[in-house]
């Protein structure tokens, strides 16, 4: 078998694909410019809204979840930040942060209350309860009232750099925008849930491997075997990169008692948790956004130590038959036109070709961070066999 390379292949970079760094450049570049030619308060305020909207698209486009409440944590926060700096004298750094934790606290709390229902009666929930606390805005003596807490001074940033000058001010909300865009870009891969599932026993959903393994997901994962799946020896490959072959080996077997099945094929975990078959599935995260497309209530999250990937590949077999029709068939499959074919189907992956056009469920993913895992290692065909017996003798046999 003769392997082609593919010249215009590509993996993320650090701000996701090449168009989403330039656009990412673009947009900064843009934002530096703008308080020369436009009102600085007008653009500060038009930050922070933005940032009120990627929350929304956080939780609504990764996670799902319809939410009323986001004012209930921008108001508060913004009251204590305000009442910190006037009031208690805090510089503008703890002003903020006392900020934050306010706005932290409100969520825990809200959010402890409304994660046990789902769909409308979760939305319900965060509307009444920022409903219930904009009244007690109105009322409390420190907020203001309808008039909120007038003349707060803007201080010295580390006692350093006077926030009175708007300049100053403009580059400290432009430099917390980037940072909150850029976190809420990055946060979003591998394992599934069902929440309505995880509610009924009373558990939270993972967010690392090391979750896994916990006594409380007992019969409740399904992952894909490593043997007959290309996609579970990915999530070995991925384990072997993160903990080393034995502790891999240690890891899964620390976790067979939670696996309820391994599944022959990688793309069961998304109908499994989807209709609420399993609490958890661990596989390729666009057999998670399928379901979710599909109007199914599935939420997903990336291992927060790093996740795996796989390139999908091609090759010609030497001395096949139709040896030219096989390289018009390879040429045409490396186009812009060939790889947006995906995009009209719910085959949601990154294209190889620079120039294609990358569906938005995708490519929310491209930032993932993601393991230095070797190719050449894990694709040598001895390595692998060797390592799927090893998977088969410690991991598969015992499951009998």
């Amino acid at each position: 078998m003769r392997h082609v390379t593919d010249p215009t292949t590509r993996r993320p970079g650090l701000f996701g694909t090449r168009s989403q760094t330039v656009a990412l450049a673009v947009m900064v570049a843009v934002l530096i410019a703008a308080p020369f030619i436009s009102y600085p308060p007008f653009l500060m305020e038009c930050m922070c809204f933005a940032l009120f909207a990627l929350a929304f698209n956080l939780l609504i486009g990764y996670v799902g979840l319809l939410s009323f409440g986001h004012a209930l944590y921008w108001g508060w926060a913004s009251y204590m930040s305000a009442h910190a700096a006037k009031d208690w004298g805090l510089s503008p750094e703890l002003a903020i942060l006392t900020g934050t934790a306010t706005a932290a606290v409100c969520g825990i709390i809200a959010g402890s209350l409304a994660i046990r229902r789902q769909g409308i009666y979760f939305a319900m929930i965060t509307l009444a309860l920022a409903q219930m606390m904009y009244f007690v805005a109105l009322r409390a003596k420190f907020t203001g009232g309808e008039d909120g807490i007038q003349a707060v001074p803007r201080g010295r940033l580390f006692g350093l750099i006077s926030l009175a000058d708007p300049m100053n001010m403009y580059l400290l909300v432009l430099a917390i925008f980037l940072a909150g865009f850029l976190a809420i870009y990055r946060i979003i891969i591998a394992f599934g849930t069902n929440p309505a599932v995880l509610a009924q026993r009373n558990l939270v959903a993972p967010k690392c491997w090391s979750d896994l393994t916990k006594a409380e997901y007992r019969n409740e994962i399904e992952m894909a075997n490593a043997v007959t799946s290309g996609t579970g020896y990915t999530i070995l490959a991925t384990l072997i990169t993160l903990y080393g072959e034995d502790g891999a080996f240690a890891y899964l077997a620390r976790l067979r008692p939670n696996i309820v099945r391994y599944t022959q094929s990688g793309v069961a975990q998304g109908p499994s948790v989807a209709r609420g078959e399993v609490g958890v599935g661990v596989t390729f995260v666009n057999e998670f956004i399928t379901q979710q497309l599909a109007g199914f209530t599935v939420d997903v999250a990336i291992p927060c130590e790093g996740t795996g990937d796989a390139l999908g590949g091609m090759a010609i077999i030497a001395g096949g038959p139709n040896p030219a029709e096989a390289r018009a068939f390879y040429d045409w499959a490396l186009t812009r036109n060939a790889q947006e074919l995906a995009n009209r189907t719910r085959n949601l992956i990154l294209p190889a070709n620079r120039s294609a056009e990358v569906r938005p469920e995708a490519a929310r993913y491209a930032g993932a961070k993601i393991l230095d895992i070797d190719p050449a290692k894990f694709g040598a065909p001895a390595e692998r066999k060797r390592l799927l017996a090893r998977w088969q003798k410690e991991i598969g046999d015992a499951l009998r």
